[in-house]
């Protein structure tokens, strides 16, 4: 029997659209449309083209389908859907369809392996307009055992918080990476109620029984969340301009505990009402990484399963297993253990895409590793791209997780992003524990939960250490993916570092890489990707970058006429523009010079003069990009010279901020500037630049949990001093005269004991 599975609708705001076929029980292609079509999360679309992708691949017409199984109820919608697949189709497929949930409780369970499981669906909401549902499966035998509604939906709740904090439709997992820069205030939306069983509101306009006679009630409790939040907890709601995330960190772990609370009290319950050993967790809260690691690490069952793509795009897949359920087929059930279901490019395809402009080399173990270890990204294309929004080794960007620059370029020069928010690496399963110190290993093959490292690696892996010292690993087993396992393990043979930066291979705002011209392009317009690895057999780089060996180099610029040295410093990155016999024309981007700004050599021809490695210039690293989300910091590394304010302007310091100043000069990413004053009846104060916000965040921890009554940490606008990559702040006291200038070496030594 063959199956189409279908997740899209023709008439609704539908997300993450997928399609999957199964061939007698078997399932051979799961596809996400936005691959296809180039459009992220592809709203409101329907799944054509992967449709047709799969059933040209199985050499199948729509009327070789013996049935369908697809999220749309009304059958007039199928049949328009079905003529839009195949106008000339002589018979139409039957037709298969039931809820929303069940969609998701059969992508799971079906691919988990279990004969048994109880099975927690959490996402935004259903069919049935249900947040929550509880269900127990036993060889095949589907029971839904208990529901919440919409009302209660930890999916509604995080993407009306993460609202509430200036990001865009989809930015809960920009959300979840801000989590780990807060304090939990102990304030909480909704709770578990252990004698009910029911999860209970601290939100009374949610208490609304004729909220499903609204056409979108989902729209409206993510409102009321948002009033809720400004009314009664969080008065930092600045929606309509630039918002400073510094506001939210503290209101963002709030939320994060009170979502870690319920979600596990309903894993409870669940195991309280099936008694089962196995459990099975999807929909599109389980993409909150941090939640699922509290759930694995609790113990409550024995055996943990999510799928790869629990969100809406494995929907595809389990149409089509629920479809063959209620036909009587006999369906294969083993453990995914990969997440590789796309089309597999052959060498004739691959090196088909590669033009003039590119150079092919053979794929050779050992110089992959030398790129690795020379400071170089690098780009992993192998065989068929990954299900779900995890890159894990199919589609990924590598690079060494020691240097923390690479967090840096890969935010910045290659996917443009928020430069605080983590990276992840993967890890050969065989060195996996030597990293992290687990109960168990569920849920990391598909990178599904955050885990803390180990203290004694959290420094030797700086890139992919968030500010919480967590990670979200991937555990790679060999017998998935032997090349890219083999790559690793050489690596660490080398080096000592027991695994490789693993992040998407796509641009911002871009669905995951698919084919190899997708992998080309990128690679051309991107300085900071030192090469393509297609199918651990062609290492390719682009020609047009003469510059890239250069990157992260410490340069002498020379007017190519006068000899005169224009700058020095340190190249980040390179615009790929014409040159003659050696001598350039037009633009260098982003090389640091004279702790100012990044240089700019437009229309002048120049010289480059490689320095030794041991000559270190001071470096002020000043990006052109600046964070959407964060426009007043700099979030990428900055090395700020320290020493400026004790060459320039030490001797006109007021004496009774010398210390401080000395102290906070130490701190990393921080530069004290000369209007810092103590004396007489004025207040005590020393303005400071910060860099990024792993500083902000100590010197706040400190002055909070210490210097409460002493200090505070205020805004300082318009600052000539303060560059468009960093945030003015000014330390102040509260107390004045003597008693200020104690506080203030107080705090000093309170720092210097950090060093």
């Amino acid at each position: 029997m063959k199956i189409l599975g279908i997740s899209g609708a023709l008439r609704c705001q539908n997300h993450d659209c997928s399609a999957s076929l199964l061939i007698d029980g078997k399932l051979v292609g799961n596809y996400e449309e936005e691959r296809f079509n180039r459009i992220k999360h592809s709203v409101g679309k329907f799944p054509l083209l992967t449709i047709h992708r799969l059933l040209d691949e199985n050499h199948l017409k729509l009327e070789d389908i013996d049935a369908v199984g697809i999220s749309i109820g009304d059958k007039r919608e199928y049949l328009t859907a079905m003529n839009m697949i195949d106008p000339n189709c002589k018979k139409i497929p039957q037709f298969v369809f039931d809820g929303h949930h069940l969609g998701h409780i059969c992508d799971a369970y079906y691919q988990s392996g279990f004969s048994s499981a109880a099975v927690v669906i959490i996402d935004g909401d259903g069919d049935a307009r249900e947040g929550i549902t509880i269900a127990h499966v036993v060889d095949n035998d589907i029971k839904i055992l208990k529901k919440y509604d919409y009302r209660k939906s930890l999916g509604l709740l995080y993407g009306a918080a993460a609202g509430y904090c200036g990001f865009d439709a989809y930015g809960e997992g920009k959300f979840m990476g801000l989590t780990s820069y807060g304090k939990d205030l102990g304030i909480r939306i909704m709770d578990f109620n252990d004698t009910t069983k029911e999860i209970d509101l601290h939100c009374p306009e949610l208490d609304m029984d004729d909220l499903v006679n609204y056409d979108q009630p989902e729209d409206i409790i993510s409102c009321t969340f948002e009033s809720y939040f400004i009314k009664n907890y969080y008065p930092y709601y600045n929606k309509n301009e630039e918002s400073n995330l510094l506001y939210y960190i503290d209101f963002a772990k709030t939320i994060q505990e009170n979502f870690n609370e319920v979600y596990l009290d309903v894993i409870k319950y669940a195991k309280e009402l099936t008694g089962e050993d196995n459990l099975c967790v999807t929909g599109g809260c389980i993409q909150n990484c941090v939640g699922n690691n509290v759930i694995v690490e609790s113990g409550i069952f024995k055996n943990v399963f999510a799928p790869p793509a629990p969100h809406d795009a494995g929907c595809g897949a389990g149409y089509a297993f629920y479809a063959a359920n209620r036909l009587g087929e006999k369906i294969e059930r083993k453990r995914l253990t990969n997440s590789y279901v796309g089309k597999t490019y052959s060498d004739k395809e691959v090196l088909k895409s590669v033009t003039k402009k590119f150079n092919v080399e053979e794929y050779d173990l050992n110089k992959v590793v030398n790129i690795l270890k020379g400071e170089k990204i690098i780009a992993w294309f192998q065989g068929g791209s990954e299900l779900g929004p995890r890159a894990l080794g199919h589609r990924s960007i590598l690079a060494d997780p020691s240097d923390r620059e690479n967090l840096n370029d890969i935010n910045n020069l290659i996917k443009h992003r928020e430069n605080w928010r983590p990276l992840a690496p993967v890890v050969p399963a065989e060195l996996f524990d030597l990293i992290f110190d687990v109960k168990s290993h569920d849920l990391a093959e598909f990178m599904l939960r955050t885990i803390p490292i180990k203290k004694e690696w959290q420094k030797k892996l700086a890139a992919v250490c968030h500010i919480d010292g967590t990670t979200r690993p991937q555990r790679l087993v060999r017998d998935e993916n032997p090349e890219l396992y083999d790559l690793i393990m050489e690596f660490y043979k080398q080096t000592g570092i027991p695994c490789l930066v693993n992040t998407s291979f796509n641009g911002r705002g871009q669905p995951i890489i698919e084919t190899p011209k997708e992998a080309l392009q990128m690679l051309k317009k991107t300085d900071a990707l030192n090469c393509v690895i297609f199918n651990a057999k062609h290492i390719v780089t682009y020609k047009g970058n003469w510059m890239n060996d250069l990157i992260h180099k410490y340069v002498k610029i020379l007017d190519a006429e006068t000899k005169e040295v224009i700058c020095s410093g340190k190249i980040e990155s390179t615009k790929d523009n014409h040159f003659e016999d050696g001598v350039r024309y037009d633009d260098i981007y982003y090389v640091s010079v004279d702790n100012k700004c990044f240089f700019n050599a437009n229309s002048k021809k120049f010289e480059i003069i490689v320095l030794d490695n041991e000559i270190k210039p001071f470096i002020g690293d000043i990006s052109k990009y600046k964070s959407d989300n964060l426009p007043d910091v700099a979030l990428h590394k900055a090395y700020y010279s320290m020493d400026i304010i004790f060459d320039n302007d030490i001797n006109g310091l007021d004496p009774e901020v010398v210390n401080l100043v000395h102290a906070l000069n130490k701190l990393e990413d921080v530069s004290t500037d000369g209007s810092c004053c103590g004396h007489g009846d004025n207040p005590l104060w020393v303005g400071c630049c910060f860099f990024s916000i792993k500083p902000l965040i100590l010197l706040r921890k400190i002055i909070y949990e210490k210097f409460y009554n002493d200090f505070m940490i205020c805004s300082l606008n318009n600052r000539s001093q303060t560059s468009e990559d960093s945030v003015g702040l000014g330390i102040v006291s509260y107390k004045t005269g003597q008693e200020a200038y104690d506080k203030a070496n107080e705090l000093a030594e309170c720092l210097n004991l950090l060093f």
